[in-house]
This record gives C-alpha cells, structure tokens and sequence, in this order.
C-alpha cells in the first residue's frame, strides 16, 4: 500500500512542504486584505502585553482585531494620529466573523510546526521563571550566537523549524507532529480496506 493514494495526504504534505518553504521567503501574509507582518516573539509580546484577547482568550470586540492589525501592520508605529487613521480607513469597514477566522487560521499557521508543550501533571504547580521569549533568545545564542534582536525578531515558522530540527539533531528517535498526520490518520482505514479486499 502506498500512503500517497491516500485522498488528500499528497496535497496535505505539498503544502507543508510550500508552507515551510514560504517561511524563509519573508512572504507577507493578508488578513481580510490588510497586510500584516509574520508573528515574531518580539510582535507576540507586545500583543501580549496589550492583553490581546487572541492569545488570553475571552470576547472579541471589533477593537481587539484592530489592535492585532495594526500591532502587525507594517504602518505600525507609536503615533496615536496614524493609529487612528488606520483604524478609522483600514479596520473600520472589515466584516468581523470573517477577520475574526482569519486571524484565527493565521495563528494556526503560525504555531502549525511549534513542538508539544510539556504536560503538567496534576496538581503539580511549576512557577515560571522566564518568559519564552528569553528560553528562545538563550536557544538561538547559544546554538547560534545570536543577539537578541535576531531572535526576538524572526519569525515564528522558521523559529519552529530550527527548534524541531535541533530536537532531531539530539534525538533522531524524537516523536514529530506534521498538520497532514490527520489526513494519514483518517484515511489509512480506509486503505487498509481496500487492501483487504482486493
């Protein structure tokens, strides 16, 4: 049996593999026909700090999807007046579900290769003594020699990428998570049917 005639499993892995491609090309992303920058560590923590309810959680306003646009816009900048102009001739006339989906599908893509977060175990309460930002920034220096602008400042689907790479690098055995595994998964079944039976 081939994996490949599994229906979809072939085009899931080509866009995987154009996905992880496309990191490395600084290819801007649109968002409702707003361009918007790649996620980077240093944007997440300012959408972080801003409490953004896309990565807290909670409602939705048509003001939270303007605070995310513009922290992203490439037209970002601390002028309260280009903010408002922007909110006013950019935000204003976006429909909300369809920019809500979009931003959603775009962190999707963002964290699509990210490895598994540890599991906590039960009642086990870990304090945190460093953001991720500096787990990151102490990763890439040490590996790399990088500053920390370098880091804080490349984007998460090659971040993603360099991290599952060095995770291989120390531990071939290591267990990865690819998007098109779903597909696989939900359609070997049916292969193994069709095997059976012919």
């Amino acid at each position: 049996m081939n994996l490949l005639d599994i229906p979809g499993y072939r085009e899931a892995l080509e866009a995987e593999a154009d996905s992880r491609a496309a990191a490395f090309l600084a290819i801007p992303y649109f968002i409702c026909g707003v361009e918007i920058h790649v996620l980077t560590p240093r944007l997440e923590l300012i959408l972080d700090q801003a409490r953004s309810p896309f990565f807290h959680g909670g409602s939705i306003r048509p003001e939270h999807i303007a605070q995310f646009l513009w922290i992203l816009s490439p037209r970002f900048s601390r002028d309260p007046k280009a903010r408002a102009r922007f909110v006013k001739k950019v935000c204003a006339p976006l429909p909300y579900q369809p920019a809500v989906d979009a931003i959603n599908a775009y962190l999707v893509d963002m964290y699509a290769d990210a490895p598994p977060a540890p599991v906590e175990r039960p009642g086990c309460f870990r304090p945190s003594y460093w953001s991720i930002a500096a787990d990151l920034v102490d990763n890439f220096a040490t590996e790399y020699g990088w500053t920390v602008d370098i880091s804080l400042n490349l984007s998460y689907p090659i971040i993603w990428q360099l991290v599952n790479r060095q995770r291989w690098r120390c531990n071939p055995d290591a267990i990865f998570i690819n998007p098109s595994d779903k597909v696989r998964r939900l359609g070997l079944p049916e292969q193994n049917q069709k095997k059976a039976t012919s």
